[in-house]
Formats: structure tokens, C-alpha cells, sequence
């Protein structure tokens, strides 16, 4: 286990120095560039730690592909979350995303309440500690509870219908 922590470990050191560089890089390039257009505003360019941010016209949108060096991301075959048509999420991922806090929401709810009756079934259980863990469950309990009743109430199947906002 140890040995995965090192990897681990020479991982983020290796990504901080090849961050570090790539900073540097950036802000020499910043240092020597200069608006492309001297007529019109531009929000200056920008090292944010992760990215290299050129010159932006003002009010316009600048995007920039991730850079290579981060790990683990893949840029190929993905989907927007938000389309560029509507700039809405859509509705699958949305219910998709609904039925997966709900069931959360409902595990969770169901294992603090056995929890719950554990602790309170069992004198020998009672102590100071033990009724400090009680009353947070069951304030994570009346959480997770009102949560699913504002959902079915208030929201209902509003995620199957569209509507106009």
C-alpha cells in the first residue's frame, strides 16, 4: 500500500514541476506579447496555475482546450452537459442525475435509522458520546427526509415535462 502512495506521491511532484515550468513559459510569453489590436479593450492574459490565457477581447468568450499535461483527462468522445443550442442541461442527464441523489438520499436515510434504533435499542450503549451521534443522525435523517418530500411534492415529474421559464 505504501508503494502506491509513493507513485502516487512522484505523480503530483512530477505534475507540480512540469506546472511550474509551463508557468514560467506562460508568463515569459506574457511579458513579451502585446495587445494584437491597439483600437479595441482586451482582458489581459492570465496564468490561472493550470492554463495559459491569452488576450481576450473584451466581452467575448475565450476558450481553450485542456492542456496535455493534466492526468487522466480525456477530451475525445464526450458530451456537453450543457448544449450550445439552448444552453440547457439535458433532460436524461438531468433525471439520470435526480434518480441518483434521490437513491442516495434513500440509503443513506435508511441506514441512519437502523443506525439510529441500534443505538437507542441497547442501554448499554447510552453515553454521552453515543447520544451526540443520535442527535446527528437524526438531524441528517430530517434532512435527507424533507429533501425527498420537497422533491416529490414541490418538483414532482417537472423533469419529465417541459417547461417554459
Amino acid at each position: 500500500m505504501e508503494d502506491s502512495r509513493m507513485v502516487a506521491t512522484a505523480d503530483q511532484t512530477e505534475l507540480l514541476n512540469i506546472l511550474r515550468k509551463e508557468g514560467s513559459k506562460c508568463l515569459s510569453q506574457i511579458a513579451e506579447s502585446s495587445p494584437p489590436d491597439g483600437n479595441k479593450t482586451y482582458c489581459p492574459p492570465e496564468w490561472d496555475l493550470v492554463t495559459c490565457w491569452p488576450y481576450g477581447e473584451a466581452g467575448a468568450k475565450v476558450s481553450l482546450l485542456c492542456p496535455g499535461y493534466l492526468p487522466d483527462f480525456n477530451s475525445q468522445d464526450v458530451l456537453p452537459f450543457v448544449l450550445p443550442q439552448t444552453s440547457r442541461v439535458p433532460r436524461e442527464v438531468l433525471k439520470r442525475v435526480t434518480t441518483m441523489y434521490t437513491v442516495g438520499y434513500s440509503v443513506s436515510l435508511g441506514s441512519l435509522f437502523i443506525a439510529f434504533i441500534i443505538l437507542a435499542s441497547f442501554k448499554r450503549l447510552h453515553c454521552t458520546r453515543n447520544y451526540v451521534h443520535m442527535h446527528l443522525f437524526m438531524s441528517y435523517m430530517l434532512r435527507a427526509f424533507f429533501i425527498l418530500v420537497k422533491d416529490a411534492v414541490l418538483v414532482g415529474d417537472s423533469v419529465d415535462t417541459p417547461r417554459d421559464t
